[in-house]
């Protein structure tokens, strides 16, 4: 194996790809609009695809355990995020950490957002205002380009909660959770008296707790970490399920109470959970425990699509789904439309990786230098 954890990069693979199920499939067959992407008129109507048999596998997760392809994506993306903001911290002290993280995110995010925005006036004649691409920059609205930076902000108050925790532990971490927690509950039955008004309900508590309420997902990832530093097997199960459960308690009542727009049905239902942490160790036991070997071809094409995988998350649904509407009379048949959609979205983003993620990564590891030059 070429890279010591490379389960994760499978799992980031597997993110990937449930994801763009959900929004190239379930999305571009059962849709009838989607803002800041696609103009609909007389010649551009919805859906993009016939409905095929493709669309059963997020038929079969919703029937049978009330979650979808997009919000196990997700979660998993949340879940290693948790997992590897810890191991950076072993590796940076809290300012360079800090800025390495800002420094990773908003230059690329910026440069997929100018693509998103040209490629979509293009191709669409959609346009947006300077002052939508400055509030957008700024993570205030995500709305240019189908609101796929809507992770950044949970993100970026992640990094925050790290920097005030600094060495993750069992008692940092619930007590950062539980915080979070009691936030909530204070706005709920403080705050609005436990009636929370949807019709007049205030702008910025909405924005707050609509990022708060996604941050226990993250703990999860940051419990499988924690779990490592057990050796009996029990207090590891103990640890994750604990932190699991919070998370599933949290995303439950605050879908219920502030109606934040996350489905009950996926985010706050448990079996998305026991899915996602189901996925987690079967590809660690398989590759980091088992060492199982795939070829160095296939193995390189995971690590390929791991490392194109910041830009293809901002960038895939804006190219990929205004493609689809393009070329979908061309050739008429559902598979190649989506091979080539997921094509030119990785092509891509690809360029963005090599061209300017890969700068800034150089350019973060230059800044981590100096400040440490300058702490000796």
């Amino acid at each position: 194996m070429k890279n010591r954890m490379f389960y994760l990069d499978v799992l980031r693979c597997l993110a990937i790809l449930l994801v763009v199920y959900c929004h190239f499939v379930s999305v571009g067959s059962g849709w009838n609009k989607i803002p800041d992407v696609i103009k609909i008129s007389d010649s551009v109507t919805m859906p993009l695809l016939k409905a095929n048999v493709l669309t059963h596998f997020d038929t079969f997760l919703k029937n049978h355990f009330s979650t979808c392809a997009g919000t196990l994506g997700v979660c998993l993306f949340f879940l290693m995020s948790g997992f590897l903001v810890p191991i950076m911290l072993e590796r940076h002290n809290r300012f360079t950490f800090f800025v390495n993280r800002i420094v990773r995110i908003f230059p690329v995010m910026w440069v997929c957002l100018a693509i998103s925005g040209l490629f979509i006036f293009l191709t669409n004649g959609i346009t947006f205002s300077a002052g939508d691409y400055l509030s957008n920059m700024f993570l205030i609205k995500t709305t240019i380009g189908g609101s796929m930076r809507w992770m950044l902000p949970m993100e970026v108050i992640f990094y925050f909660v790290a920097v005030i925790i600094g060495k993750f532990d069992f008692k940092k971490a619930l007590i950062s959770v539980l915080s979070i927690m009691l936030f909530m509950a204070y706005v709920a039955y403080v705050v609005f008296g436990g009636s929370y008004d949807l019709d007049n309900r205030h702008p910025i508590l909405h924005h707050i707790c609509f990022i708060l309420q996604f941050i226990p997902i993250i703990f999860i990832g940051t419990s499988i970490y924690i779990s490592k530093q057990y050796k009996n097997i029990l207090a590891k199960i103990i640890c994750v399920s604990f932190f699991t459960s919070l998370a599933y308690l949290s995303l439950n009542l605050s879908c219920q109470y502030f109606d934040l727009g996350t489905n009950i049905l996926t985010y706050g239902n448990l079996w998305t959970y026991l899915i996602i942490l189901g996925l987690w160790y079967v590809v660690y036991f398989i590759f980091e425990f088992g060492k199982v070997k795939l070829g160095s071809v296939l193995e390189n094409i995971i690590e390929w699509v791991s490392q194109t995988g910041y830009p293809f998350y901002l960038l895939h649904l804006a190219i990929g789904l205004t493609l689809i509407e393009k070329i979908r009379f061309t050739f008429n048949n559902s598979y190649l439309i989506l091979t080539v959609a997921l094509f030119f979205a990785l092509l891509v983003s690809r360029l963005v990786y090599l061209y300017v993620e890969v700068p800034v990564i150089s350019v973060g590891k230059r800044l981590k230098k100096m400040c440490e030059d300058q702490k000796k």
